[in-house]
């Protein structure tokens, strides 16, 4: 077979064909559930996002679906249920490759044939009378063989033989002619440098080989398990890693935030994450700002723009900026750029409500991707109208009036490119909330592409990423509009006689300007009938310390000075532990930089934020690094500051949403920025080590990415002493993932040794799953077998180590029979043949036929009765 997902089941039925038909049978099983629960999910990877998830939908039933029934299910509603209309175009064979009727000598016929053969052995009628057979009709009789046999029924062993003549080859057809199986297929996992480690999964992947080169680095794809048709797509749900050891499927038995996995080569089981599968599927509510169903006269142009917004306060020079830019024959994509709430789209409902009665545009259409309305009580979830071209294709197809219903995708994008290149005409093509659109990037360059002056587009977005277009940045309000905005929201609410002329002023420091802010900031003071404190909304603030500049820095020491400077190149915030890590490792001579920022933070020059993880933000309102870029020109260590600068960016620029999700993002960045730079061979790793290290004995999860860096690398002995120093600086509930890795390491190294004590480590950590005990007694177990650990001392510690760990009353009681017989196994090689005969005695008595049970009595010398 050319796939090892299913290989690796096929290998385990050619060493249990050995045993007996039984088993034999429950193998087959085992790789027809492979197989149905691969091609649900490979056929579930050709939906993309869309407004009506069905993806999603179909996933969120899946990590709960606790029989094979459900998935044949929703294999059978991807190919015929409304998802199939979503399906993507390249999945077409696919779909009619498991759809179409066959003749009695095609293989899918054959193959079905067989199936319904096995259901007639065990007294099964399906009343299949057609001879034209399809193949998806294989995976529900497969359910229902499953259901009879081994999910509520019990087959003897001349019944199993009889199946297993059929069952054997009609598996092995689909998993050798399945179109989908011999694909390429690939488990992705991307290096900090960028590039990415590809795992064959298939017997070619050179279709994926260019993610292994400096190329690669410009993909952003999610480690997992991915097949390749026409780009990587990635099959969710299927679980590896870049060793390839085992795959894992879900397997039902979802509970509060995490679902079970199994691996059906081993039976191993492993909890995974299920947080992204919470909320039940359904839809959205529509945003307030979403466009009008069709297109209607306003002034002089036709238009689907919502309507204004109830409050709305005139930005003199915003708009007078945008509408000259719009007016104008140049600059073809306008962006306005500006953090969330801050005014972008009422901005430009504003001016292009009054462009509607000029006549600069004939068109004008609205196309929203929001997702979340800022709203007074909050921010509320909605759905986006959006989400990439095919949306927008089909939004405007709608628009412009009715058309040929059997009209092709493709010539509804085609239609739209002529009205973005039409010199014939002027419209007008907005698109708000860009930030949101699944790949934002080729959708701009894709714009950028095709439209066409006197032809425009106008992006409202959090970002500013793009090149070729003109950007217009949206920042606070000034200070009359802000103070307008403030009596016009406090006489909505009735509170103008709490809100003070004074209040205003403290309210527009601290918001600097924000109109979203202070709205939310007023409905408090309505809700509670006072003024209350008003907390520091935001961390550049623009005014406060501006009149204190000269005369404190001529105060400050020479480390304050350097830190103040360094700060003030880079506008951006910066964590508190990048700047120390960077400038105690590039300075010379001693620096205490923690004193060199708690004295800027008492002199007030600078912001300090606490993200809600308790990391600490640092930056300059934006009057003081202005005033800070006058200082550095004639200071005498610019370009040594120049420098730490250029270091300090490799951990990205700051967003706002690191006061929520603290700073992990940019370390994280950092690391891979690095390991990029030695990757390319323009840095040398000794360079970094100081400020890794440090980083790391500040932030004991950051030895991890210490670690990961060190493992890709090579330097495997520091990486193993990396893990070690996690281990010993964070609780044992937090170890996990770090013994995980050494166990990897360890066993890579053929270090057998150290991998079990590793294991055993983990099991002790109270938070593991008795998942990971009964994985290290099928490990010591094997290694046992094939008489690898030499040293007797070593066996013999090792071995008590385990069978300590196992008579704890919390572990006897969470291991099976198999896992019981496992142990019999350990006490056997470690002379305790009494506990051994007698564990084998307690399995037997609950499973006479147990085989491992029977053969530790045998070696025994003890007689079954």
């Amino acid at each position: 077979m050319e796939n090892q997902l299913l290989q690796k089941v096929w290998d385990r039925i050619e060493l249990d064909k050995q045993d007996s038909e039984i088993t034999y049978f429950n193998s087959l099983m085992y790789l027809g559930e492979v197989l149905t629960k691969a091609t649900c999910l490979f056929m579930l990877s050709g939906l993309g996002e869309s407004q009506k998830n069905y993806k999603y939908t179909q996933l969120y039933k899946l990590v709960r679906a606790n029989g094979i029934g459900d998935w044949s299910s929703s294999l059978d509603e991807l190919l015929t249920g409304p998802s199939s209309q979503e399906m993507k175009i390249e999945y077409n064979k696919y779909s009619k490759e498991l759809n179409d009727k066959t003749s009695r000598n095609d293989w899918q016929n054959i193959s079905v044939t067989s199936m319904l053969e096995c259901l007639e052995i065990i007294g099964q009628d399906p009343e299949v009378r057609a001879n034209k057979l399809q193949l998806k009709t294989w995976f529900g009789y497969f359910a229902a063989l499953r259901n009879k046999t081994r999910g509520h029924g019990a087959i003897t062993i001349d019944v199993a033989a009889k199946i297993n003549k059929n069952l054997a080859p009609s598996i092995k057809s689909i998993c050798e002619q399945f179109s989908p199986f011999k694909l390429q297929w690939a488990f992705l996992s991307q290096n900090l440098s960028g590039k990415y480690l590809v795992s064959p999964i298939s017997e070619n992947i050179d279709n994926f080989a260019y993610l292994t080169t400096s190329a690669g680095s410009k993909s952003s794809l999610e480690r997992g398990i991915y097949t390749f048709i026409n780009e990587p797509i990635k099959v969710d749900l299927i679980f590896t890693d870049d060793q390839l050891n085992e795959f894992y499927f879900p397997n039902g038995s979802f509970k509060r935030q995490s679902f079970e996995t199994l691996s059906y080569s081993t039976g191993t089981k492993l909890i995974k994450e299920g947080e992204k599968y919470l909320t039940p599927p359904g839809t959205l509510p529509q945003s307030e700002t979403k466009g009008l169903e069709q297109l209607k006269v306003v002034g002089n142009c036709f238009t689907n723009i919502p309507e204004n917004q109830a409050v709305y306060i005139n930005r003199s020079s915003l708009e007078t900026e945008l509408q000259t830019i719009l007016q104008n024959e140049r600059h073809p994509i306008i962006t306005l750029i500006g953090r969330g709430g801050i005014g972008k789209t009422t901005l430009a409902l504003k001016v292009l409500k009054d462009f509607c009665s000029k006549n600069r545009f004939e068109n004008i259409f609205w196309f929203s991707s929001r997702d979340i309305d800022l709203m007074s009580l909050g921010a509320k979830q909605v759905q986006p109208d959006i989400l990439d071209i095919k949306d927008v294709v089909n939004v405007f197809s709608k628009l412009i009036g009715p058309q040929d219903p059997k009209l092709k995708e493709e010539k509804k994008i085609e239609l739209f490119k002529q009205s973005l290149q039409d010199k014939t005409t002027s419209s007008l093509f907005v698109f708000d909330n860009f930030e949101t659109v699944v790949d934002q990037f080729s959708m701009f360059n894709w714009l950028d592409t095709h439209i066409r002056l006197p032809n425009k587009v106008l992006i409202t977005s959090r970002m500013n990423e793009f090149k070729a277009d003109y950007p217009i940045s949206v920042g606070g309000m000034e200070y009359a509009e802000f103070n307008e905005l403030i009596t016009n929201i406090s006489t909505k609410l009735h509170i103008n006689h709490l809100v003070t002329a004074r209040y205003i002023d403290q309210l527009y420091e601290e918001s600097s300007g924000h109109p979203y802010v202070a709205k939310i900031l007023l409905g408090q003071v309505a809700n509670e009938g006072k003024l209350g404190d008003i907390k520091r909304i935001m961390a550049d603030q623009e005014n406060l310390l501006q009149a204190l500049f000269e005369r404190t820095y001529k105060q400050l020491s020479a480390a304050a000075k350097r830190v103040f400077l360094t700060l003030g190149s880079w506008r951006s915030s910066i964590p508190k532990i990048a700047i120390e890590a960077v400038l105690k490792s590039t300075i010379e001579e001693r620096i205490n930089v923690e004193l060199a920022i708690d004295e800027l933070y008492k002199f007030s020059l600078i912001d300090k934020t606490e993200t809600h993880k308790k990391d600490i933000l640092l930056s300059l309102p934006i009057s003081a690094q202005l005033f800070a870029e006058k200082k550095l020109k004639t200071d005498i260590h610019q370009f040594a500051i120049k420098k730490d600068i250029s270091i300090l960016m490799k951990f990205g620029v700051g967003r706002n949403t690191e006061l929520e999700s603290g700073i992990d993002d940019r370390i994280s960045k950092f690391f891979q920025e690095v390991a990029k730079d030695i990757s390319a061979g323009t840095e040398q790793i000794d360079k970094f080590i100081p400020m890794m290290e440090y980083l790391s004995f500040k932030r004991p999860k950051t030895y991890l990415l210490y670690s990961t860096l060190l493992e890709e690398f090579n330097f495997i002995d520091d990486a193993i002493e990396s893990y070690n120093k996690y281990i010993a600086a964070v609780e044992d509930s937090q170890s996990i993932i770090a013994w995980k890795s050494l166990i990897k390491l360890f066993k890579n190294k053929k270090d057998y040794v150290a991998e079990i004590n590793s294991i055993i480590n983990l099991c002790n950590v109270e938070q593991s799953s008795h998942i990971e005990l009964s994985n290290l007694l099928k490990r010591y177990t094997h290694l046992l077998r094939l008489r690898i650990l030499r040293n007797s001392d070593e066996k013999k510690l090792l071995s008590d180590a385990i069978i300590e760990l196992c008579t704890k009353k919390n572990s006897i009681q969470s291991i099976n029979n198999d896992d019981k017989s496992n142990l019999g196994w350990i006490y056997l090689h470690n002379g305790q043949k009494e506990y051994a005969a007698k564990i084998s005695a307690e399995i037997l008595k609950e499973i006479p036929e147990h085989y491992d049970a029977q053969k530790i009595l045998q070696k025994l010398d003890i007689k079954l009765k």
